[in-house]
């Protein structure tokens, strides 16, 4: 990568969930430049993106204070249709501050109908793109002038984004807004729109570089009734060749089974760890825990945590208990140990932990009391470890870890494959019918772009998609017997 490809490279790294492979960030990276090269037919040449504000969230009490609507055509902005709309009721303090919108505003602006009448003559017969497209659909389409509106075919920004991009940190329009460099949002719905003019062409190429047998797999796991986002995977599965020499041709069955392997071909190769027992039991094999000495430099502000914190001062406390850790190893004994908030006690047993399994090419457990401790490790503790180790001990081989979660946080994907043979279904969310196929879709993107990490991160609507129908227990799992 060039320095500009670099840095933007690097900014995408704040913005994704931690553990995303580099070959997903940077295909995250680039899309901003791909958007401006690709064309997608008719997504391109009669689309519509709308947003509203109204005076609060409930479809049945609140109603609309502010309409924007913009047309598209070649990922330009050719028109705009923007009104206030007078509620017929007060705006609260709390929605003035967060969209700006006052009384004074709306209080000779048109009645929800006249304003719905005229946005429904702006979109004709367009698509409308919407960044949560239920919410916009329903406010729009209460009233009998919008009643045109629901012959339209809708496009969910969201869904798109969680599809496409399954591991960003967030999908709100505001966090994509700051992860692309796009317009900033800022709760008024002109400002919106235009955000969403140019997040929903990163998000058509993003859904362009998904593996195409995956995105003809999406495109059939709904009707247009079922789920009208649908169409552009459909599309895109048809003029856009994707990462087809990944996978194969869309003509070809989507294979959860080949989709894994595929990924797993990118992970680089380990060497097997020898077995601590085995080796305890040789008389010719000695295990070697870290010295004192060893342990003592390792704490020092010259030594392995010096290299990792800036203006590290030493701790006595911390220093002990890592000697402790090393000495139960050294003589293969239990150890217990109480220590207060600020020794730093992560370190103490990571650093003799570390040198313990590089030594001898063991494996070495650490299980913590929460998840989020554990990713605090696998995230933050153990990449600044091996990098300060790698400097203090150049010819050894690198630390490796692997993070492992209870089974019920990973998908099973004997259940997936069973579920995508079966197809998604509709359940009722808040009262409504919704199709699972946004949900299931969203899944198996983030099958194809993580390696082997937990689904912690993952946000699909649960409602739609149970975690109990994609997840197995220890009870349920067919072990060496799953296909």
């Amino acid at each position: 990568m060039n320095n500009d490809m670099t840095s933007i490279y690097e900014k995408m790294k704040r913005h994704v969930v931690e553990g995303t492979p580099s070959d997903v960030v940077e295909r995250y990276a680039e899309l901003p430049g791909l958007s401006h090269k690709l064309t997608f037919g008719p997504f391109d040449e009669n689309v519509v993106v709308i947003d509203t504000e109204t005076t609060g969230l409930s479809f049945n009490h609140d109603e609309l204070i502010q309409i924007a609507a913009a047309r598209m055509q070649g990922g330009e902005v050719v028109d705009w249709f923007v009104t206030f709309v007078n509620p017929g009721k007060a705006i609260s303090d709390e929605i003035s501050h967060l969209t700006g919108i006052t009384n004074e505003h709306v209080k000779d602006a048109p009645e929800p109908g006249e304003a719905l009448a005229k946005l429904a003559e702006f979109v004709g017969d367009a698509y409308v793109v919407a960044h949560n497209a239920l919410f916009d659909k329903t406010f729009t389409t209460r009233h009998p002038e919008g009643y045109p509106l629901l012959e339209n075919t809708w496009i969910d920004s969201l869904d798109l984004s969680r599809i496409a991009l399954p591991r960003m940190k967030s999908h709100r329009l505001i966090d994509l807004v700051h992860a692309f460099d796009a317009p900033v949002s800022t709760h008024r719905a002109d400002d919106d729109v235009a955000a969403t003019c140019v997040v929903y062409r990163i998000l058509l190429s993003a859904v362009a570089c998904m593996p195409q047998t995956l995105v003809a797999q999406i495109a059939r796991m709904a009707t247009d009734e079922q789920w009208p986002t649908r169409c552009v995977f459909e599309y895109i599965a048809s003029h856009h060749p994707g990462n087809a020499n990944e996978i194969g041709q869309a003509n070809n069955l989507f294979s959860l089974q080949t989709m894994r392997r595929r990924r797993i071909k990118t992970l680089p190769s380990r060497k097997s760890k020898a077995d601590a027992a085995d080796l305890a039991l040789n008389p010719s094999t000695e295990l070697a825990a870290p010295t004192e000495d060893e342990i003592n430099n390792a704490f020092s502000e010259s030594g392995v945590l010096g290299k990792i914190y800036e203006q590290y001062e030493p701790r006595e406390e911390q220093r002990s208990m890592a000697q402790a850790v090393a000495k139960a190893f050294e003589s293969s004994r239990n150890l217990v140990v109480e220590a207060g908030t600020g020794v730093g006690k992560s370190m103490a047993y990571l650093v003799p932990s570390a040198l313990m399994a590089m030594r001898n090419n063991i494996a070495v457990g650490v299980a913590t009391k929460t998840n989020s401790l554990l990713d605090q490790l696998v995230f933050k503790e153990l990449p600044d470890l091996r990098e300060a180790l790698a400097e203090e001990y150049p010819h050894s081989e690198p630390l490796t870890w692997a993070s492992l979660k209870g089974i019920t946080h990973y998908p099973c994907l004997r259940k997936v494959t069973r579920l995508v043979e079966a197809g998604p279904g509709t359940r009722e969310v808040a009262g409504v019918e919704v199709s699972q196929a946004p949900a299931l879709a969203a899944l198996l993107s983030y099958i194809e772009q993580t390696d082997f990490d937990d689904m912690d991160s993952l946000k699909i609507d649960y409602r739609a998609l149970p975690r109990y129908l994609f997840t197995t227990t220890s009870t349920e799992c067919l072990r060496r017997k799953c296909p």
